[in-house]
Parts: C-alpha cells; structure tokens; sequence
C-alpha cells in the first residue's frame, strides 16, 4: 500500500494497487462504523460508465483510493457494501459498484438527496452544496482530466480525495438540518429507492413512450418502436455504445412509422446516412418484419389526458417547492407524475405519500388548484 505524502492538517491517502494494498484496506474499512464513497469513470460514448477509481474515506480522514485498473478491488466493494455509506448523487456510483462486484450498497445517505429536502433545489452540484453548507470551495480543476492514464498525477490525487473526503461533514450538516424538519427517515428512504433502482439489471429506456406523438401511433408503429428500441439497446450493450449511436431517436420514429421492407425501402429516407445502412440495414429490417411476432410484453403509454396531468402535477409540485423546501424534480420526477394521473394520490408510496399525500389529493380532486398572482404562482 503505497502512501501519498499528506498534508501535515490531513489524514493519510492510501493508493491501493496491488492484492497486499486491497487486503489491508478491506480489512480496515469492515471496522468503521460508516464511510463516504465516490469513484472516478469515464461515461462518454460508452453504453455503461468505465470505471477508473474508487475512493473511500473513513469517519477521521482516512482515504483510500483503489485502483481497478491495476488489480481486483472486490473484496473493497464488499467491505464497503456492509457498511453505511455517504455519497453525493450515487446513482452511477452504486451502479458501477454492483456491475463490478454484484454488490453494492443500500444502507447510505445520498446528500444531494439531503439537500433537496431543505431547500438547495436537486440535482445539485457537491461544490454548490459544500460553498452553501459548510461555506467551503472545492477545488475541481481535476474533473475531466484523463483517468484511465497511469501512475496518477498529484493533482488528480488530491481531487480525488479531496471529493470523497468532504462528504462526512457534509453529511453531518445535512442530517442536522434533516434532522430539525424531521425529514432524515424520508432522506434515508429516498437513498434507499435510488439505490434499489440503480442497482436493478438493466433495461431499455423506452422514453419515446412520452413523446406527444406516442398516444396518437396505431398498434403497428408502437409494436415496431418498441421492437426497434429493444433492438438498438442490446445492440449498444453488445458495443458499449450509447443505444442512440445505432440509431437515434428521429430514425427511429421513421422506421416505426414506414416499417421499410427491404434495405432499399429504408434507404429511401434520404436522411439515413449510408454509413447505417451498410451496417445495420439488413438488421433493422428483419426487425421491423418481426417486430408484430416478438414476445415482448407492451411498453405502456400514456394517453394526452395523463400527459397533461402528469404535467399538471410537476407544476404543483415545482410551485409548492418554494414553501415545502422539496425540491420538485425529487418530489415528482416524471414516472411519478405518471403514477398519480392514472391512480391518483393512493399511487404515492412511501416518504412521497407521508410528505405529499394530503397536498396532492386535494389538488387532484380540485380542491386545490395553481393561481396567478402579481408576482408569484401559488397553490390554494
């Protein structure tokens, strides 16, 4: 275990690369109470986050930064997974972590989470929330340096740990403050539904169910949508390249819509690059030919009616932010907007159904509704 010379004011930055480093640092991290967590990836152009670094600091400073590039942190990841963990927007975090190991943690606090539930919007950056919390900068000139490149420079070295190492104070900021509005068991929870739904194998992202257009398409062009999505997905996974990289989103309408039979037919769209059709052509047909005879269970879509209420429902939820102090994109992300216009409030579960049940029911039985007024919307 290679230690970087630390600060005289800091608490050791243990580099681990090697099975002697992993063992130790396993054995060392088991025996805290709770660490913070974060790691260091590269996302881009990829279907799943490459994995550079994991850091990990105990409740007195202490750091690890693991190196998955240069040996098997495993037995780190399962030391961490039992423990409680902090972490700020974890969702790719914990995801990373369950591909690498089958693990991953579910007992944490996720403080960007916290902070949405007093008051400092979501999703929001750590180095906004540690300037608004503990009035401390955070240096981020190591953000999108180049981490797959070894042996890591100082800089990246102290970014790294300078990340993971600010989230203890933070969290105990945070749950102080959760603490006095009550609302730390629905953070917890919350954490835990990120965490939960992350760490679930993955799927298609069928987004284009929300389109305007989607409630209008006839069953043929639902079918083949739905067929060409599922087709462009395991095809990027296959890859590890963005779905939309094998066909976006426009062409994919146009597919779904023409259902070409031959690769010449798909060509006739003068927008499709050739590129694609050399490719792919011959595959894209054959799914759209198929795409009537899949066994697949049909993606739902919502109607106008639901859309608009889903919409409705995000703007209470945005109004009623600035007096609730939950921030609007946590309290009523899309697919629960969705939820409570097909089921109404019984469809809210949860921290959501203790924090927004009552609002939500009066304002879906039309007890309540948003009003214009000179200088602010309001809910009343």
């Amino acid at each position: 275990m290679n230690d970087h010379a630390p600060t005289p004011d800091a608490a050791p930055i243990h580099l681990v690369d090697s099975e002697g480093s992993v063992a130790s640092a396993a054995r060392v991290i088991s025996a805290q109470d709770m660490v913070a967590l974060d790691t260091e990836f590269h996302a881009e152009r990829r279907y799943h986050p490459e994995f550079m670094l994991l850091q990990v600091c105990a409740p007195d400073g202490q750091t690890w930064l693991a190196d998955p590039r240069a040996c098997e942190i495993g037995s780190i990841i399962r030391a961490v997974s039992t423990r409680r963990v902090v972490v700020h927007a974890g969702q790719a975090d914990l995801g990373i972590l369950q591909r690498e190991a089958d693990t991953a943690p579910h007992d944490l606090l996720d403080v960007q989470i916290g902070s949405a539930m007093i008051g400092l919007g979501y999703p929001t950056r750590l180095d906004t929330l540690t300037r608004a919390l503990l009035d401390r900068p955070l240096a981020k000139q190591a953000t999108l340096s180049d981490w797959s490149r070894r042996p890591l420079q100082p800089e990246q070295i102290e970014y790294a740990a300078s990340d993971v190492r600010i989230l203890i104070p933070l969290s105990e900021r945070v749950r102080r403050e959760l603490e006095a509005r009550g609302r730390l068991p629905w953070a917890m929870a919350a954490s835990e539904e990120m965490a939960t739904r992350c760490t679930r194998p993955p799927s298609t992202k069928h987004h284009w169910t929300d389109w305007e257009i989607a409630a209008s398409m006839d069953p043929a062009t639902r079918a083949t949508m739905q067929a060409v999505f599922e087709w462009r997905d395991a095809r990027g996974r296959d890859k590890d390249q963005p779905p939309h990289y094998m066909l976006s989103d426009g062409l994919a309408l146009d597919v779904a819509r023409r259902r070409p039979k031959s690769v010449d037919a798909l060509q006739a769209n003068r927008r499709i690059p050739g590129g694609l059709v050399r490719r792919y052509g011959q595959e894209i047909v054959r799914v759209v030919a198929q795409a009537g005879a899949l066994d697949l269970e049909p993606v739902d879509v919502p109607s106008q009616a639901e859309r608009q209420a889903a919409d409705a429902l995000q703007l209470w939820a945005a109004i009623q932010a600035e007096t609730s102090g939950i921030a609007a994109a946590l309290a009523m992300p899309r697919r629960v907007a969705l939820a409570v216009a097909r089921g109404g409030a019984e469809a809210l579960v949860g921290w959501r159904a203790e924090a927004l049940g009552e609002g939500v029911s009066a304002f879906v039985a039309g007890r309540t509704g948003v009003f214009l007024g000179p200088g602010s919307t309001q809910v009343r």
